[in-house]
């Protein structure tokens, strides 16, 4: 097959990306909250230069055993879910969060441990719900206006942002989507990078509830080459003009990106490629397998979307020499059979 190039990223409003899966939910995390707990303590008048260089070495030296101090209810309870956050043992998971909560109520992380615990949509609805009103409480006001566009970068605004994504993705699973993007909205105000992915869960809820202005909005703040991205751009203008020079061309660049998608939209599993599938292809096969499990109702719910990629897709794949695909193509399944 033909070497792919990835096409530089264009200046946009969010610097350029390449964007990833959502991240791990867990923790080297609590180092950085310790070392913000020093920061802190230096006030916010800093400390002269001679001092500054004294604070920072000594800082480095201790980095290793460094921890969270008790200063408040919330950092003893943050302290006391840490280390939960990734555990695989359910009970002692509900155990320490039950602990963090005894300890202080406002602790967003121990509600999240419990509503990823919880057995019914209801309850989990209800415990990600009550993470994001303790993580309100914990922050306060004036940390949203004063850290309104970055608060990932401060650690403390973090236990907030993962209860609000639960939320909005259980909000998600139990049909309220229009709820959901109020929150992925109001997460890109408040984390304008985006660090836990809600422009991907806003994208997709856009192309699902037929926003398409709403999507091609979010395109352009987010300019970037992800699957997410490139492959939204050729499905919302087939949506707008049919089968237009403009979607076979995005369509053609989107294929450049990564030519595994159409092929897993029609089911090929990675059963369907040879053991020599060349490695260097192994991260377009993850990113595409997650892309199809998120996006395929996109396509699915456009009327003629999926023949048309079908149809579109296999001259591409001859364009870039690889007769692997082609084949592929033509013996997977078509919608209805």
């Amino acid at each position: 097959m033909a070497k792919r190039r990835r096409k530089k990223g264009k200046a946009t409003k969010v610097s350029g990306r390449k964007a990833a899966s959502l991240p791990r939910i867990g923790h080297p995390e609590e180092l950085l909250w310790a070392i913000e707990q020093r920061f802190a303590a230096v006030g916010e008048d800093g400390l002269p230069d001679g001092e500054l260089s004294a604070f920072l070495a000594d800082l480095e030296e201790s980095v290793d055993d460094l921890e969270i101090l008790p200063n408040t209810p919330v950092d003893e309870a943050q302290k006391i879910i840490y280390p939960y956050l990734l555990e695989k043992d359910s009970v002692a998971r509900v155990e320490a969060a039950q602990r963090a909560l005894q300890v202080c109520p406002d602790c967003a992380d121990a509600y999240v441990v419990l509503g990823e615990e919880a057995q019914s949509d209801d309850e989990k609805l209800r415990l990600f719900q009550l993470g994001v009103q303790a993580g309100e409480r914990a922050l306060g006001q004036e940390k949203f206006e004063r850290d309104k566009g970055r608060f990932w970068s401060v650690v403390r605004t973090r236990p907030y942002m993962r209860a609000r994504i639960h939320l909005a993705r259980e909000l998600e699973i139990v049909g309220r989507p229009d709820e959901a993007m109020v929150h992925y909205m109001d997460m890109l105000e408040l984390d304008h990078e985006d660090h836990l992915g809600a422009r991907f869960r806003l994208l997709r809820l856009f192309i699902v509830t037929d926003k398409d202005r709403e999507a091609w909005g979010l395109l352009k703040t987010y300019d970037e080459e992800s699957c997410a991205f490139v492959y939204a751009k050729p499905l919302l203008r087939f949506r707008q003009r049919g089968d237009s020079v403009i979607a076979r061309k995005e369509l053609r660049e989107a294929i450049d990106y990564n030519f595994l998608v159409p092929l897993f939209l029609f089911g090929a599993g990675e059963e369907d490629f040879p053991k020599w599938f060349p490695e260097e292809l192994l991260v377009d096969m993850e990113e595409a397998e997650e892309y199809v499990e998120e996006f395929l109702p996109c396509w699915a719910q456009t009327p003629g979307a999926l023949e048309w990629l079908a149809q579109t897709a296999t001259p591409e794949f001859r364009r870039l020499a690889s007769d692997t695909p082609v084949a592929l193509l033509r013996r997977a399944p078509r919608p209805g059979e």
